[in-house]
Order: C-alpha cells, then sequence, then structure tokens
C-alpha cells in the first residue's frame, strides 16, 4: 500500500476487534454508532473498509449506493446472523467473519487493507505473478505476501470481485490457486490490487506459511512502530509537571494553555508539552471553535476536556486510570449530535475514534504496569444494536 494514513470505518459492536484498530497510528479510524453518523462519513472519505456487525450491517449496505460503496466486512455474532449469510452478501458485504474468532477478524482486515499485524503478518514478495483474467494472461511484480492473499502491480483492468487463475514460486516451487480481486490501490502511479486466494491447497498453504512465519518477527516490530504508544513525557513536559504537580486538578491549566495556543495568531506561540501539542493537532473545527468561542456544537466542550484528560492520564503519573467518563461520553455523543449536518456527524467519529484510542493506550499501560481490573471496557461505548438480527429475515 501507499505510505498513506488509510480512512477507516467502525460501525457499531465489533467486539475485540476494535482494540486491533484502535491500537494502530497509520488510520484515519472513525467511529460511528448511528447509521446517519456512518452514512455521513461513508460520503465524506474514500474508505479503505467499513468493519460492522451483523446487527448493524443490513441498514447500512441498504442505505449506500452501489458505486460508492467501499469494502464492508461484515462481524456474525450468533446463528442468526450466519443463517442471513446470503442476504448480507446479496447487499455487497464482501466478508463475513465470526464475531469471536479475533484472528479470522484480523486476517480479513489485512486482506483488505493490506495492513501487517502482530498475529497476521504481510510480507514482501519480489517474484513474478502469473494472472489469468478473462481469458488473457499477465505476467505482475508482486508486492507482498499473507498466509490467505497476495498483491500484485500494473493491474488496470481488474475489478472488486473479478476472478483470476495465479502461479507463483515459494521455496523455489510452483504455486497454482484461483484467487478474487478483493482491492485496489494505487502505488507510485501505477494501479494495484490484492487477490485473496480460493481454495487454497494444503501444501501449499503450508508453503506459504513457512515463508510468512520467517518474516513474522519483522512484521511484529513494524506493528510495535505503527501501534499507539503512551506518551512519552519529554524535558519541557516535565518542567510542566515539577512546577504544576500532576492529578486532575491541573487539567484546567493545561486547558488555558490549549486555548491560548489555538486562539493565537502569532508564530510564535509558546511551546507545549508534546503531548498537549499532539492534542492541538487532533482537535476538530467545532472544537477549535469552542476554543476561539465561536458558535459551536454544545458536545465540543466536553470532548476538548476529555482529551486532555486522557492525555494528562497517558504521561503516567496519576496512578490508576480512570476513564468512564470518557467511555459515557462516547456514548452520549450520538444523541448530543444527532440534529448536526453531515459535516459535524463527520467529525463526531473522529472525536469518537481519537478518545477510545486515547482510552485503549490506558487500558494497555495499565495491564503492563500489573493493574487492577480495568473500571470499565470500551465496547461499552458501543450501545444497543438499534436493530434486531431476527428483523433480517
Amino acid at each position: 500500500m501507499a505510505a498513506t494514513t488509510q480512512p477507516v470505518l467502525v460501525y457499531g459492536d465489533v467486539s475485540d476487534a476494535g482494540f486491533e484498530l484502535l491500537a494502530r497510528q497509520d488510520l484515519d479510524l472513525r467511529w460511528a454508532l448511528n447509521l446517519e453518523e456512518a452514512t455521513a462519513v461513508t460520503r465524506a472519505l474514500p474508505l479503505s473498509l467499513v468493519l460492522t456487525s451483523d446487527a448493524f450491517a443490513l441498514d447500512y449496505l441498504t442505505s449506500i449506493d452501489t458505486r460508492s460503496r467501499p469494502p464492508v466486512v461484515v462481524l456474525v455474532h450468533g446463528q442468526a446472523g450466519w443463517q442471513n449469510r446470503d442476504r448480507f452478501r446479496t447487499e455487497g458485504a464482501l466478508a463475513l467473519v465470526s464475531a469471536h474468532d479475533r484472528k479470522s477478524v484480523v486476517a480479513a482486515i489485512s486482506e483488505v487493507t493490506g495492513l501487517a499485524f502482530r498475529y497476521y503478518p504481510r510480507v514482501p514478495f519480489q517474484g513474478i505473478v502469473d494472472v489469468t483474467h478473462r481469458g488473457e494472461t499477465f505476467f505482475l511484480p508482486g508486492i507482498d505476501l499473507s498466509a490467505s492473499g497476495i498483491s500484485v502491480r500494473d493491474f488496470p483492468t481488474a475489478q472488486h470481485g473479478d476472478l483470476v487463475d495465479i502461479a507463483f514460486d515459494i521455496e523455489e516451487q510452483p504455486v497454482s490457486v484461483s484467487a478474487m480481486v478483493i482491492r485496489s490501490f494505487e502505488s507510485e502511479g501505477v494501479q494495484c490490487v490484492g487477490l485473496s486466494f480460493l481454495s487454497l491447497p494444503p501444501e501449499f498453504k503450508q508453503r506459504i506459511a513457512r515463508v510468512v512465519e520467517t518474516e513474522k518477527a519483522v512484521a511484529e516490530d513494524a506493528w510495535r512502530n505503527a501501534a499507539a504508544a503512551g506518551a512519552s513525557p519529554g524535558g519541557h513536559t516535565m518542567d510542566v509537571i515539577r512546577e504544576l504537580g500532576g492529578g486532575e486538578s491541573v487539567n484546567q491549566t493545561y486547558f488555558e494553555m490549549l486555548r491560548h495556543a489555538v486562539r493565537s495568531r502569532s508564530k510564535t506561540v509558546a511551546v507545549l508539552p508534546s503531548w498537549l501539542g499532539d492534542v492541538r493537532r487532533r482537535l476538530v473545527s467545532e472544537e477549535r471553535r469552542f476554543l476561539r468561542d465561536e458558535p459551536t456544537s454544545s458536545w465540543a466542550e466536553a470532548t476538548v476536556r476529555a482529551r486532555i484528560d486522557l492525555g494528562r492520564q497517558g504521561l503516567g503519573f496519576d496512578g490508576d486510570p480512570v476513564y468512564g467518563p470518557a467511555l459515557e461520553l462516547c456514548a452520549l455523543l450520538g444523541d448530543q449530535a444527532a440534529t448536526s449536518p453531515p459535516d459535524v456527524l463527520t467529525q463526531v467519529t473522529q472525536v469518537r475514534a481519537d478518545l477510545l484510542r486515547a482510552t485503549n493506550v490506558l487500558v494497555l499501560a495499565s495491564r503492563e504496569a500489573g493493574g487492577g481490573a480495568p473500571t470499565a471496557r470500551i465496547g461499552d461505548a458501543v450501545p444497543p444494536a438499534h436493530v434486531s438480527s431476527t428483523q433480517l429475515n
């Protein structure tokens, strides 16, 4: 994939799969809790992936124009969802995966986006791939390889869903298999596609797995570099902490520092602590309007203050983290912004994703420090589905 931040939408309850996405900084992650938010994001951004659940998927699929529909992966939570698999596919779902099979979910995300994950690495592939498509054979340079797919360059005639026959060498032995085009992207001005293997024979699967496994350590390093890490306090941050002290009581001081930085028209704004500078960069326009005392959405002050509180806690000086109020705010944003125009709804999904990502950092840091059980779950930010799976029959 091109080295750009991919826009990905999460819509509804995706169980533990959300942790894999929240842990990455190479995604422009948006998190929607209702259909209005989901459709607003879809119309505003060229999404690489929509990850949703069986209770939310059908309304979404039928509300999006087929000509602009992004790749949709549906997580199925129970038997009722599987009974409706044909309906999901008819409406345009690219893949159905059990919500409780985390590795399969990660595999589906990886194949659709081309991203490597710690549990599902992708490795560079420099060989030539023979691709037979609509009776014509192409000899295309490979890009990368996973246990269930391969990417190739310079394949402009391929369309999503096309079936092809491919052949390439692994461990100096030929591999031949049918595949499906599941994603397309541009790299260095050249049209590229991702191919997902269909019915890969066991001997081919084992051969590919060996090659991928040898590169797994490299992929894990890449994942750690991409993962969202807790804020590492630099010298300026430590100076501020020594002067102000820690704890929730200093949030207002940090708030005033942020407000001054946003309001200032000077090019020589006082340097913010690095973590607060990150907060400033992530602010959406409604939050910036609030900090400039301009008319804005009613939720903007609460989200700015939540960003500051989570960021400060991420420095690690407060003991056990407290993020229940932030999760509650994530759930309430849908109601508070219910009548907003599409551009504001799109901002809401970004703010929610940012707050969940910051919360995830605190959860991981607490676990690594051997802290007690979390006071809340990230899943608590997702209300019960507004559509029952029985309505899909």
